[in-house]
């Protein structure tokens, strides 16, 4: 399975960009509905994703202070 960023006009996939990391959309159901509608509306993403599949975005679409760096977990 290619994992693609699924954000509109991003071409970037794990095989083409392997630099970029890439991030699961929160998973459509009733406790993460709020987080995954901002996360939607953050890539301007309009049409509608399937709700059995799962979905990223690519790390190009963050800015760095989107990210927790947690060096103690690597340990």
């Amino acid at each position: 399975m290619v994992v693609s960023c699924a954000t509109p006009g991003c071409t970037n996939n794990r095989t083409k960009t392997p630099n970029l990391s890439f991030h699961r959309l929160p998973p459509n159901t009733k406790e993460t509905q709020l987080l995954r509608k901002k996360w939607l509306h953050n890539i301007k993403r309009t049409s509608p994703l399937p709700k059995d599949i799962y979905f990223f975005v690519c790390s190009a679409h963050f800015d760095d202070s989107s990210f927790e760096r947690d060096f103690e977990r690597l340990n």
